[in-house]
């Protein structure tokens, strides 16, 4: 026999997840870009849902809540190939004047809007690969939590995933002063940090005991 969480409970689960997540982003932001795994296993706790078992915000019937979303608008036309929505490349510059690129989070609140939850977390496209594989926040999330070293490490990653992360199917390079090509890091670090700067964002203006509909 099991018995229900009540509501006090829950919201303070759901607080503690959030507060982790600050603390985790405030580790990424320091430069351990590997904190995304874990990152991205509080961001599965509360949101997402399965047959058997549901998200903090489905428990607490959050999932009315407005999102904010900063992701780039998926062009169909776009003719670099590929779409980050989540993410801006940015250079450094080293000695010599010769620079480096790497994906970053973009953690610009001039962008924001507000979308409703399925449309944030499972339908807006914020990766599409040059092969035109689609990665919503829900798969990336998910990814890299339950296969890439998040609470989980599979034997074996789903294609799209792996040539994604290992084989950069962005299809971006950057060329040193020699002539010679490097390709550009994983972006899924980087756009996990951003999911939780939206999240953050977004519970922000949340006053959750009193927006849950749980009674």
């Amino acid at each position: 026999m099991k018995e229900k969480l009540d509501k006090k409970e829950l919201v303070n689960h759901l607080r503690n997840q959030l507060d982790e997540i600050s603390d985790f982003v405030t580790i990424y932001d320091s430069g351990k870009k590997t904190i995304a795994q874990d990152i991205a296993v509080k961001l599965r706790v509360i949101f997402h849902s399965t047959n058997n078992s549901k998200s903090l915000i489905k428990q607490l019937r959050l999932d009315h809540v407005s999102f904010v979303d900063t992701g780039k608008k998926y062009e169909s036309k776009n003719l670099f190939n590929s779409h980050w929505g989540l993410i801006a490349a940015q250079t450094t510059l080293g000695q010599g004047g010769d620079g480096s690129w790497k994906y970053v989070p973009m953690l610009d609140k001039s962008a924001i809007r507000l979308v409703d939850f399925q449309n944030w977390w499972d339908s807006k496209k914020v990766i599409v690969d040059k092969d035109k594989n689609i990665f919503t926040r829900r798969k990336l999330v998910l990814e890299l939590a339950d296969t890439d070293g998040g609470a989980h490490v599979d034997e074996a990653l789903k294609a799209d995933y792996h040539n994604l992360t290992r084989k950069n199917s962005l299809g971006w390079f950057q060329v040193d002063q020699w002539g010679k090509s490097e390709a550009l890091e994983n972006p899924v670090p980087p756009s996990i940090r951003q999911i939780a700067f939206e999240t953050l964002e977004t519970f922000k203006s949340v006053d959750i005991e009193n927006e849950s509909k749980l009674r």
